[in-house]
């Protein structure tokens, strides 16, 4: 499986399968390569910015919630996505998740060596 922040209509990975149509300005979507079963997920919510989709694996139900957040204005850094990405975070509630994408947040602890701490991030790290 791959996931993609700001995917291209022309083009798919071979031995993969796009999990939605792929259109102009939609902006995450996720691959699926061909031997995951269609029984095996599910796309549970899309839109152009975010997209979750629930796998069924042998040790039980994973959700992926793939991100796209637009850059903020310089000096005032906002996560404009989370909103919608609390609501389903509680939707999805105590099984497994893994939340991943392009936040467009910079921070130490995943930037290099004098990277800056941007407002309000500390929340992702988990």
């Amino acid at each position: 499986m791959v996931a993609e922040t700001k995917p291209t209509v022309t083009y798919t990975p071979k031995n993969f399968r796009p999990s939605r149509p792929i259109y102009y300005g939609i902006r995450v979507v996720f691959f699926i390569h061909d031997k995951i079963l269609l029984t095996a997920w599910e796309s549970k919510r899309a839109s152009d910015h975010i997209e979750w989709i629930r796998v069924i694996t042998r040790d039980g139900p994973l959700n992926l919630v793939n991100v796209y957040n637009p850059p903020g204005h310089v000096g005032q850094p906002q996560l404009k996505k989370w909103p919608e990405i609390a609501e389903i975070l509680c939707e999805i509630g105590q099984e497994n998740v893994i939340l991943l994408g392009d936040f467009n947040y910079h921070h130490p602890a995943w930037g290099r060596t004098g990277t800056l701490k941007e407002l309000k991030v500390d929340y992702l790290l988990l």
